[in-house]
């Protein structure tokens, strides 16, 4: 069975934690590229992303995870904080993981998993260090690249092959994390 997997993007998104992660768990996870804004967005590397929906169009039971890559806000030059006052995106994710669904996030996205308070109690990586507004309060950073909680995984984007290993295998497509291991590490 074909597992569902929502890719949360936005303006800046980074290319290479949406292309990686998503090449890798193809065939046996299909993702939709679902947009916090406009059906278009531009990449960080400046490419055109075409959406398939906004997060306005979405029904979580349609989807078996969420995926939030980093990304660099183009006016900012740094990790689009801001993302963590949207609110139709703060919904998403707590409804995903109220649900026991997969919630991941890489590089500085793990922020916004603590902007939606689901990392309270819980082990996380991230490349973001400073935390201005608390979002991190009663969640435990580990030196990892990787941590895996319950049904959430979050990674330094040093360890994105380990990482799309493990969203495979809490997506429950173990065939999908042995290839992708044995294409990449071994």
């Amino acid at each position: 069975m074909i597992k569902k997997l929502m890719v949360i993007v936005y303006p800046g998104i980074a290319d290479w934690e949406v292309g990686f992660p998503v090449f890798c768990l193809r065939p046996g996870i299909e993702h939709t590229f679902v947009s916090v804004g406009p059906d278009h967005i531009r990449t960080a590397l400046g490419f055109d992303l075409e959406v398939d929906l906004t997060l306005e169009d979405i029904d979580v039971s349609e989807f078996d995870g969420l995926y939030l890559p980093g990304g660099v806000d183009p006016d900012e030059g740094r990790f689009p904080r801001n993302l963590g006052k949207n609110a139709a995106l703060i919904k998403t994710i707590q409804e995903f993981w109220k649900q026991g669904k997969i919630v991941a996030a890489i590089c500085g996205a793990p922020l916004i998993l603590g902007a939606a308070g689901i990392l309270t109690g819980s082990r996380f990586a991230c490349d973001i260090t400073e935390d201005t507004r608390g979002w991190f309060q009663g969640a435990t950073r580990v030196k990892e690249p990787l941590a895996v909680d319950e049904n959430i995984v979050t990674a330094s984007v040093q360890a994105i092959i380990p990482f799309s290993i493990e969203l495979a295998r809490l997506l429950g497509k173990e065939d999908t994390a042995t290839a992708i291991q044995e294409f990449f590490v071994t």
